[in-house]
C-alpha cells in the first residue's frame, strides 16, 4: 500500500474520532440538564411531548 494511501486512511480515521468526541461533548449537555427541567427556552420533554403529538 502506497505512503499516502495509508496516511489517507489514517487522517479520515483521525478526523472520525475527532468529530465523534465533539458530537458526544455537545450531546453531554443533555445528561447534565434532566429533560424536565426548564431553561430560557423550556423544558425539552414538553417538547418532546408536543413533537409526538403533532406526528397523530
Amino acid at each position: 500500500m502506497p505512503d499516502s494511501k495509508l496516511l489517507d486512511i489514517s487522517l479520515r480515521a483521525l478526523l472520525s474520532e475527532r468529530r465523534a468526541a465533539e458530537i458526544d461533548a455537545m450531546y453531554r449537555a443533555y445528561d447534565e440538564q434532566p429533560l424536565s427541567e426548564g431553561d430560557e427556552w423550556g423544558d425539552l420533554s414538553t417538547w418532546h411531548e408536543a413533537a409526538d403529538s403533532s406526528r397523530a
